[in-house]
């Protein structure tokens, strides 16, 4: 008797075990009669039923009886709460809907209750309130915050008051400088990137090396400078440097892996050519199956106009013939004329190069690159090299 009583009880706990599984499962599918059997199996449950609700003002329809249901069985269910305050708004009833999510961001410290806070005061016009949660909002929020940053720069164009508004909190300074690079608020930037570097120089890393490349390429080679050498000074990136004093290349005796972005050197994937860091150097082997023109290595400098500037460079390889069409070339980063003319080839088993260039009035910012040109009357190179050293400085 007591062990058919046991295996009853287990068996009635199994049953209920996978009826409230099963009730779960369908709540959460996108489809009304899987939610509506939900309901039926777990009348009790609050979730449920805010679930329903949901989908039910997702499809236009009305979920009110659903949502009141939910907060009936557990009057705490926050989520429940900005869902009734979400159906007040939308049916004139501001005060009423203010009063519900003012609750719910009582009931529960993270982001939703303040984020839909902040969209609720941005809809009714009422800035400060809006400012004011979406404060608190990005205080405790992790994850992607750009809703709300997108939030603010759409209330106003200002972003001094934006940036008093976005907490002194590591990952969100760093969040928000990677959102105003993705839009283009460069200049909103510049205070964001000077405290990030300053403060959190590790961290802020990739986000910064990418803002000052953006920066340099957007003209303001100033503060690309300036971030560049803050990051330098803790050794985040490779080499510190001046323009004014003719030290404008980065790396350039390759002892550093690159970066591959900012203002250090960028190693071009290029079909048919195997490119790799040489500890030290830049190792390039050509299969001849490349394509009949491409860059396969560059970095952004800035310069000073109307400079007279000399390059100087060193290699060893196997394979490359003379004037197969290995050489470096100057343009103007914005532009893409060329400053230079044709420079010498590198080829043969080791050597050392230099040309002279000058900058236009007009230039702040170069694209140094090799490039490789098909010759007309040669095949497709061979080899491999190795570009052990480069130097930029003012021409005597």
């Amino acid at each position: 008797m007591l062990f058919a009583a046991l295996a009853g009880l287990l068996l009635w706990a199994a049953f209920v075990s996978l009826k409230f599984g099963w009730a779960d499962y369908r709540s959460r599918e996108n489809d009304l009669s899987a939610r509506l059997e939900a309901v039926r199996l777990t009348r009790d449950d609050s979730d449920a039923w805010l679930r329903l609700a949901e989908l039910k003002r997702e499809r236009g329809q009305d979920g009110g009886a659903d949502v009141r249901r939910a907060l009936m069985l557990n009057p705490r269910n926050y989520e429940a709460l900005i869902l009734m305050g979400l159906g007040e708004e939308s049916a004139g009833n501001a005060s009423e809907a203010e009063h519900d999510l003012l609750a719910a961001a009582r009931m529960d410290r993270d982001y939703l209750p303040r984020w839909t806070l902040a969209n609720f005061y941005f809809r009714q016009g009422n800035m400060d309130a809006l400012f004011q949660w979406a404060t608190d909002g990005l205080g405790v929020g992790v994850g992607d915050l750009t809703g709300l940053f997108r939030l603010l720069w759409t209330a106003t164009d200002d972003g001094h008051r934006i940036l008093a508004a976005i907490p002194e909190r590591e990952e969100v300074r760093i969040q928000y400088l990677r959102w105003l690079t993705t839009e283009g608020r460069l200049a909103a930037g510049i205070p964001v990137a000077a405290d990030i570097v300053a403060r959190w120089p590790s961290s802020s890393k990739d986000v910064a090396v990418n803002y000052i490349e953006r920066l340099a390429l957007a003209g303001d080679v100033e503060n690309a400078t300036r971030f560049w050498n803050a990051l330098a000074l803790h050794s985040i990136v490779p080499t510190r440097i001046d323009p004014f004093a003719g030290r404008s290349l980065v790396n350039g005796d390759f002892r550093t892996a690159p970066l591959n972005r900012g203002l250090d050197w960028r190693i071009i994937s290029v079909d048919g050519v195997r490119s790799e860091f040489a500890h030290p150097g830049i190792r390039l082997e050509f299969s001849g199956h490349q394509a009949e023109q491409c860059d396969l290595l560059e970095q952004l400098c800035v310069l000073v106009p109307s400079r007279n500037y000399r390059f100087d460079y060193s290699w060893e390889g196997k394979g490359i013939e003379a004037a197969t069409g290995l050489r470096w070339r100057i343009t103007d980063a914005n532009a893409a004329a060329e400053l230079t003319a044709p420079t010498p080839d590198i080829s043969g088993r080791s050597g050392n190069g230099t040309f002279q260039f000058a900058v236009p009035q007009n230039v702040r910012l170069c694209r140094i690159s090799l490039r490789y040109t098909r010759r007309p009357g040669t095949t497709r190179i061979e080899g491999w090299i190795r570009i052990l050293n480069s130097e930029l400085r003012f021409a005597e």
